[in-house]
């Protein structure tokens, strides 16, 4: 199975892909940026009426069997659409039922980097409130309170713990340019921010993301034509194998802060992480299944499609997928 198909909706040629390079477009790969300003909220009832299958058997599914899947689960990793306006509400829906039957319940959160672990705890103590904590961001370049607010607050509200899960952008821009050679000779200080991932990712997902890099979608057949032979996938040029560095380091660093939250007594554990990183065995939860094996590990996958049945490309690419239909602007 391969990962869906993100390049339409990012709209990212190879080339003009390379020349980005030097800002990370491909921080979290099919990650968008967060909204600017707060959208008002979807009913329940809304939500609830989204289609939702069971990701392995293809059925149909409830909220009820979602529900009981989380309280049994130890981690419950969400692949979300950053700043869907049904996909975020969703999300926050799931995490806040959790938090009312299960009292350990404990949000990670894959658009805050560990340099900003001050902020968040200043919130769940009370000092300061989300206005302040959205304006500590501005100093970490790609972490942002505010679309997640709902989930934070609600945290702070049961006193749970929420656990600033990313890399700064600082040092994975260092593994791409330098390799990880260079935050070997770091301080103690600086190395608790990030962890390199060792092993790496495994091969399938390396090559879901040389695909995506390179568009390495196959084109459609015709119907009457002889079906095209499968080209060969050309080896992964210096550039490639550089952005993979980085992308790891995410993977290496949010798998370890989910596996802390769980060590620290934390059951389920919500990880809200861009789709590529948890779909079908995503780096982070590929790792995370490495540091954690014995921990029950939950993925839920939010879609921007609509559909009434599991589609073939979305089998088996998490526990459960939910359907909210694309972004407002493409519809």
């Amino acid at each position: 199975m391969t990962a869906p198909d993100m390049k339409d909706r990012i709209g990212l040629a190879l080339p003009r892909f390379i020349a980005s390079l030097t800002v990370l477009a491909l921080a979290s790969i099919g990650c968008r940026s967060m909204p600017a300003q707060e959208v008002a909220p979807p009913n329940t009832e809304t939500l609830l009426g989204l289609e939702l299958f069971d990701g392995v058997t293809g059925k149909a599914a409830t909220w009820e069997q979602l529900e009981a899947r989380v309280d049994a689960a130890d981690v419950v990793v969400i692949g979300e659409l950053h700043g869907h306006p049904l996909g975020l509400p969703y999300a926050a829906m799931l995490y806040q039922g959790s938090l009312d039957r299960n009292a350990n319940t404990a949000l990670a959160l894959e658009f805050i980097s560990r340099d900003r672990q001050y902020a968040l705890d200043a919130f769940g103590a009370g000092l300061i409130d989300m206005e302040a904590l959205q304006n500590t961001m501005g100093g970490s370049r790609g972490s942002t309170a505010l679309a997640h607010s709902p989930m934070i607050e609600a945290s702070r509200a049961a006193g749970r713990p929420v656990y600033a899960a990313n890399a700064p952008r600082i040092y994975t821009t260092t593994a791409r340019k330098k390799g990880y050679e260079a935050l070997a000779g770091l301080s103690a200080e600086q190395q608790r921010l990030f962890n390199v991932p060792d092993p790496m990712p495994g091969a399938e997902y390396r090559a879901r993301f040389f695909e995506f890099m390179t568009g390495g979608h196959d084109e459609e057949e015709v119907e009457g034509e002889e079906p095209k032979e499968k080209a060969e996938p050309k080896p992964p040029t210096k550039g490639m194998l550089a952005v993979f560095r980085s992308q790891a380091l995410w993977d290496g660093t949010m798998s370890s802060s989910t596996s802390n939250a769980v060590n620290d007594g934390n059951s389920p554990v919500f990880l809200v992480i861009g789709q590529f990183h948890c779909d079908t065995n995503g780096g982070t939860v590929e790792l995370l299944r490495q540091k954690q094996p014995n921990a029950k590990i939950l993925v839920v996958s939010v879609t921007d499609e609509w559909s009434d049945k599991l589609r073939e490309e979305d089998q088996d690419r998490a526990d459960f997928i939910v359907y909210v239909g694309p972004f407002p602007e493409e519809e």
